[in-house]
């Protein structure tokens, strides 16, 4: 009778809990206990867990993160306007990658060129510019919320002798869950060896206007700084480790080759760079 008795007291002690759901607001953290009623486009209504015969209140969508249900099953509210369902560890789990420190250090491998488009057909076989493979090294510092992020990139190549760094501002527009895709831009000052394509324009080209003159290609150590547009995507493998994906485009802005040819030859700048990579990072 004892042992009937005890049950009974745990099966009433359990069923307050077992009805409990719990709505998560974006407003200071904040967990109201409560027995959810209806959920609607612009409110969640609610009856108090203290008073579950008592008046329903509301509370707008707008400021809520999740509700875990007392049944184990959640809503989870994506910028307030659509939810989907799923399971309450797949709630807590992505509240948990929200929490993640703001600092990102990243190993990567990857490419980094200059895309000359005609110089790449003209030139003999044996000077044809190629990918440098370089091994960079990034770290990123988000701010305002992880909206903004700044990221530093020192590099080194395994050929052509290319090092340099680049210096980014991205902007996160999806800046929480598992994802993370930046985009913004990117300045690079990058040394790397290069065909860089001359015109003679010396006494020697028997008067020859410049456009006309003979062009000459070499395999020179070329110094340019450039913008370009960089996009980035991380993925939050836990709340520590994580992948990520960068690549970047733009135009030379500024560059000198080596003195190694006579001064009176002058060089054509025209050059796109661009820049891929994926590597293996931790959060902190």
């Amino acid at each position: 009778m004892r042992k009937i008795l005890l049950v009974l007291l745990l099966i009433m002690e359990l069923l307050p809990v077992q009805a409990q759901d719990r709505i998560y607001t974006k407003r200071a953290q904040r967990v109201i206990e409560a027995q959810v009623t209806e959920v609607t486009i612009e409110f969640i209504n609610y009856r108090k867990l203290s008073n579950p015969d008592g008046p329903v209140y509301t509370y707008p969508r707008k400021y809520v993160d999740s509700i875990v249900y007392a049944n184990g099953t959640a809503d989870y509210f994506s910028m307030g306007k659509r939810h989907r369902p799923i399971s309450r560890e797949k709630a807590m789990r992505l509240k948990e990658y929200n929490k993640m420190g703001p600092n990102t250090t990243t190993a990567s491998g990857g490419i980094l060129d200059l895309a000359r488009p005609y110089t790449g057909i003209n030139e003999p076989a044996h000077l044809r510019n190629r990918p440098s493979a370089i091994f960079q090294l990034s770290y990123e510092r988000t701010l305002l919320n992880n909206r903004l992020g700044l990221d530093v990139a020192p590099f080194v190549g395994l050929n052509d002798g290319a090092y340099g760094f680049g210096l980014a501002m991205r902007f996160y527009p999806k800046n929480k869950g598992r994802v993370r895709v930046g985009i913004g831009p990117q300045y690079m000052l990058a040394v790397k060896k290069a065909v860089i394509q001359y015109r003679v324009t010396n006494d020697h080209s028997n008067g020859v206007p410049f456009y006309d003159a003979p062009s000459v290609y070499a395999k020179e150590t070329a110094r340019f700084s450039s913008m370009a547009f960089t996009g980035k995507i991380t993925v939050n493998v836990n709340k520590v480790l994580c992948l990520s994906g960068n690549v970047g485009i733009g135009g030379v802005i500024g560059g000198l080759a080596s003195h190694t040819y006579p001064e009176n030859w002058e060089k054509d700048l025209n050059n796109v760079y661009y820049n891929a990579g994926l590597g293996l990072g931790i959060r902190f």
